[in-house]
């Protein structure tokens, strides 16, 4: 076999190195089947997978994050020569069974947040700005996983999963927001309740109900 210049994903250029340390550098999680490569006896830089002497079914199970390859082998039946796109559409197919849930939550959002701003005669456009903006990214989401299941494409499985990330993470912080904005209110409203307890107390103690013969 040949020998091979590597680049490294801090930008150095390692080798030459042949054929078999590469197989060992992928299963050590070092190397994967977008590293750019090169001939050590010239030629352009191209990556793994696309050099034929790498190309093997048994090098495109290596080339592949081994922690990532187990999990997909768990989803579905266990084929020690699927590669990347493989992979991907194992991992996205878990996001696109719920993606028509996804979809449907954000239509919810959609249709409440319109008869919200229908009611109040638009003065809600205000408040009702930001589930629209969840129902959005929540349809995005469920769209991505799906292209992720069909395609394969590791883009499109990154950006669902980032989607849902952003999601949750923007929920989250309108439920805090919500959360605290609650207690302040109740607290608000009991010492008014106690203020006025306190007022009507003070009347009735001075006489200012009236006096009785």
């Amino acid at each position: 076999m040949a020998n091979y210049f590597m680049l490294g994903g801090d930008g150095k250029e390692y080798g030459p190195i042949p054929a078999d340390q590469l197989r060992q550098w992928a299963a050590e999680g070092r190397a994967n089947a977008q590293t750019q490569i090169r001939p050590a006896d010239g030629g352009p830089w191209s990556s793994l997978a696309a050099v034929p002497e790498l190309s093997d079914p048994g090098f495109a199970a290596s080339a592949i994050n081994p922690a990532l390859a187990q999990l997909a082998s768990k989803i579905g039946r266990a084929d020690p020569s699927f590669g990347l796109e493989d992979t991907v559409k194992r991992l996205a197919s878990v996001l696109a069974r719920g993606s028509g849930w996804m979809k449907f939550f954000a239509v919810l959002m959609f249709v409440f947040s319109g008869i919200e701003l229908l009611f109040s005669l638009g003065m809600a456009i205000v408040f009702v700005w930001l589930p629209i903006w969840l129902g959005v990214i929540l349809w995005g989401a469920g769209s991505r996983a799906s292209q992720a299941a069909a395609s394969g494409s590791e883009a499109d499985l990154t950006a669902a999963l980032d989607k849902i990330r952003f999601f949750f993470k923007l929920y989250g912080i309108l439920m805090i927001v919500g959360f605290v904005g609650g207690i302040l209110m109740f607290f608000l409203f009991s010492a008014t309740i106690v203020n006025a307890i306190h007022q009507s107390g003070a009347l009735s103690g001075s006489g200012g109900l009236g006096h009785f013969p």
